[in-house]
């Protein structure tokens, strides 16, 4: 293995970066480019589609045939829509470093920033919770049934199997670079093919067909599916930013277009996925199906068990992406870049949400709260918010990134009366062309859109 050392100029003679990646192939830069490209394919796509999966079947029988691809597709293109605004976001700062309470900061001063940090917590944080209750629902009766610890011992409870898995885990998030673990990733990705390959197979086995299915339903089960839906998507708009990070700058154009463009292969990727499962397994199980899609399969089932496995690792394998960037936003802002404060942060991190998924009743239930609220305002809400004020500071007549150099007023002392720059607001040289004003009005009636979803999703999931 090897470092290589790419250096790119941004536009301008004054302004040259530096990127280091550590890969397996230290070739050309062309090479390095196209190996990073497809890591952050294979890393959005991974966080796409995750656990939610498993709930799919569930919210099609809630939603029905032709109104679940539509809130499915439909939330697959607001959530590409929210990665290219933070993508876009980021284009406009111009800078290699930024993370979200950094942004944060740069469009809403420290109340920004503490909100942001505050989301890039909280939401992470949840889905590792909904992980984990997940995880144990799965291996516990695999356990039990085939009679390797005993039914009904200390060493099959709930508890100890989220301790285990744990313990397992943990050594998977002591990375500070998420190209460090993109192999995370692409056995992710291999687990998940080998859970749809196995769903498929069911399907065949023990299809009845969807005649007769409901086409559509307007209750509250409809909107609790969409915020299940809106958990499958979450996480993508933060996984931005490391992987705007570890990307070269390209040759020409911004480095946001070409990430956006990646996230939107990932997401609906994702979406095909996701209906793909969801219209299999329903077809099979149609009224029966369960909150879970693996409670449906006996454990007596070599073919049952695999998928079973599969799935397990592919989900526990999530966990170190979701809590990446979490993370490294607390040793940034917070605490301090070492090795033992991220020791301390992880284990925190993965011992409370252990203890809490502990006590969580249902896995449907963790994933429509978490959709309805986090997710929601990952997805429709700060990345429009960023993108509104990024703009509006960036190219503001005499802003930070206005193109006219100002000339020091004097006092009358000979001294500037300029007040020196924070390095946070720095004049980026190669600023994108300003965005237009129809640009501006979709962000604003998307982010409003998402400040009124939240309160009717958590209300609808609630009763």
């Amino acid at each position: 293995k090897a470092t290589v050392s790419v250096l790119y100029w941004n536009k301008t003679k004054e302004n040259m970066h530096s990127v280091v990646s550590s890969v397996s192939l230290g070739d050309h830069p062309t090479v390095l480019n196209n190996k990073l490209i497809l890591i952050a394919t294979i890393g959005l796509f991974k966080t796409c589609v995750g656990t939610a999966v498993l709930s799919m079947p569930k919210a099609i029988s809630n939603s029905g045939l032709v109104i679940f691809p539509i809130l499915l597709f439909g939330f697959s293109v607001g959530a590409h829509y929210g990665c290219w605004l933070v993508a876009k976001t980021l284009d406009i700062i111009g800078r290699d470093d930024m993370d979200p309470a950094k942004v944060g900061e740069f469009s809403g001063g420290k109340y920004g920033k503490w909100f942001a940090l505050t989301m890039c917590v909280l939401d992470p944080w949840g889905s590792t919770i909904a992980f984990f209750s997940t995880l144990a629902d799965i291996i516990r009766p695999l356990l039990e049934e085939h009679h390797l610890f005993g039914e009904g011992t200390i060493w099959t409870s709930h508890g100890t199997v989220i301790l285990a898995l744990a313990v397992a885990v943990f050594p998977l998030m002591l990375s500070t670079k998420i190209s460090e673990i993109s192999w995370v990733n692409t056995l992710g990705v291999i687990s998940l093919l080998a859970f749809t390959i196995g769903v498929l197979v069911n399907t065949i086995q023990h299809n009845i067909g969807l005649s007769g299915a409901p086409l559509g339903s307007a209750d509250t089960n409809a909107v609790v599916a969409l915020t299940v839906i809106a958990f499958a998507y979450d996480g993508g708009q933060l996984n931005v930013f490391p992987y705007y990070r570890d990307l070269p700058s390209p040759a020409s154009g911004f480095k946001g277009d070409k990430l956006a463009l990646i996230s939107g292969l990932a997401n609906y990727a994702g979406a095909c996925c996701y209906f793909l499962v969801a219209i299999l397994a329903y077809s099979t199980y149609r009224d029966d199906t369960k909150d879970d899609v693996l409670n449906n399969f006996g454990n007596s089932s070599f073919i049952y068990v695999t998928i079973k496995i599969t799935f397990a690792i592919s989900l526990l394998l999530t966990i170190p992406l979701t809590l990446f960037e979490c993370t490294a936003v607390l040793r940034e802002h917070v605490f301090s870049e070492n090795k033992w404060t991220n020791i301390a942060l992880n284990l925190a991190l993965i011992g409370t949400a252990a203890i809490i998924a502990s006590f969580v009743p249902s896995m449907y239930s963790a994933f429509a709260y978490v959709g309805a609220t986090t997710a929601t305002a990952w997805t429709m809400i700060l990345p429009p918010l960023w993108f509104i004020f990024t703009v509006k500071e960036a190219y503001r007549e005499g802003g930070i990134n206005d193109g006219n150099e100002e000339e020091d007023e004097l006092t009358e002392g000979g001294e500037s009366n300029i007040q020196e720059e924070t390095p946070l607001f720095v004049k980026n040289p190669s600023l994108p062309p300003k965005p237009s004003k129809i640009q501006l009005g979709c962000a604003w009636v998307f982010m409003i859109t998402g400040c009124c979803a939240v309160p009717f999703f958590i209300y609808s999931t609630a009763i």
